[in-house]
């Protein structure tokens, strides 16, 4: 028997191969077993806010164009206890988790360096809405936050780098 793990899509995935079967046990599965009391979920936003689209970087092949990469530069994404939005989509009451991943996990999952996404020390954390008990599957729905003050929106294998808006205070 031959078991093997790989990181792909922000999911854990287990390879069992035995006796010429190949058996594909995938996401849900290996988190409730191995990510089990490892992650937080709950309403209330650690990136709460309103976040740009400052900028974006491809590790590699990536499924978007540079074109149309660059025309998010400026889309506005949202997360609150109440909503999460991105560039007109909106997931009404959503369910944030999060886990801290380990640098060699960014780079087996997503194929990019910490490093290369400005990363110098503090947690490394992917983030996920869910709407109900679904993945969020909109853009804006994967975030990776890197360190403490650098936040990804990750999308067709580009990272789009987010800049929180700051808080207003209305009189």
């Amino acid at each position: 028997m031959v078991i093997g793990f790989a990181f792909v899509h922000g999911r854990w995935i287990i390879h069992i191969a035995a006796k010429k079967q190949t058996f594909f046990i995938a996401g849900l599965f290996l988190n409730l077993i191995v990510f089990t009391g490892c992650g937080q979920v709950g309403k209330a936003p650690i990136i709460g806010g309103t976040w740009v689209v400052t900028d974006h970087q491809a590790p590699g092949i990536s499924a978007m164009g540079r074109q149309e990469a660059d025309s998010w530069v400026g889309k506005v994404a949202q997360y609150t206890k109440d909503k999460a939005s991105f560039d007109g989509k909106v997931c009404e009451s959503p369910i944030y988790k999060q886990r801290g991943m380990q640098a060699e996990d960014l780079y087996t999952g997503f194929r990019i360096s910490p490093e290369s996404l400005g990363y110098e020390d503090g947690p490394i954390e992917l983030i996920e809405v869910y709407c109900g008990k679904s993945e969020w599957l909109n853009p804006g729905g994967m975030l990776v936050r890197v360190g403490k003050n650098k936040l990804f929106l990750v999308w067709d294998g580009v990272f789009f780098h987010l800049k929180q808006e700051p808080k207003r205070v209305d009189n």
